[in-house]
């Protein structure tokens, strides 16, 4: 099965931690996309969500009341072997939980005022147990490649004039 939730960072802070052992990737903090990703999910403006690929979970189970008053309940495993936590969007995750404790370590602040507007998309799998699927899934998940400056700076029309000149 898979679920896809919208999720208020709080309240995904507030949640027992989710492991990041099935992550093939190591969350190395000290990259300059963790740091944009850092400050986008300070700004408060609602984009956060928008601006990255969230966070994928592999579960044991997932379960979902009829009512968005109640919480979702999701079971994993205690066992690594099973390979279950977040697969991919560690950074992500890790970017939201340092923020909160950061936020919530200063007095005057609380991460319920700070990051109200800010949200996340987390995907949950559910059901798959064989180890090479899950393997597989976490592959595919992470292959994601890059877009280079240039494309970002085309589709702000940078290149526009250069463009025109051009036959």
């Amino acid at each position: 099965k898979e679920h896809t939730a919208i999720v208020n960072v709080v309240d995904l802070w507030k949640a027992p931690e989710i492991s990041t052992d099935a992550n093939p990737r190591d969350q190395k903090m000290n990259k300059a996309v963790v740091k944009d990703m850092a400050e986008s999910l300070m700004s408060n403006d609602g984009l956060f969500r928008y601006k990255n690929q969230g966070i994928t979970v592999n579960c044991n189970s997932v379960n979902v009341e009829n009512d968005p008053t109640k919480p979702m309940i999701i079971e994993l495993s205690d066992d690594k072997e099973d390979k279950q936590g977040i697969i991919n969007g560690g950074h992500t995750y890790r970017v939201i939980r340092d923020a909160c404790e950061q936020i919530g370590s200063n007095s005057d602040l609380d991460p319920e005022d700070e990051l109200a507007n800010q949200s996340v998309l987390v995907r949950f799998f559910s059901g798959i147990n064989e180890r090479e699927s899950i393997v597989a899934i976490a592959e595919g998940q992470n292959s994601s490649v890059a877009v280079v400056p240039e494309t970002l700076i085309d589709m702000d029309g940078g290149f526009d004039s250069m463009k025109k000149m051009l036959p």
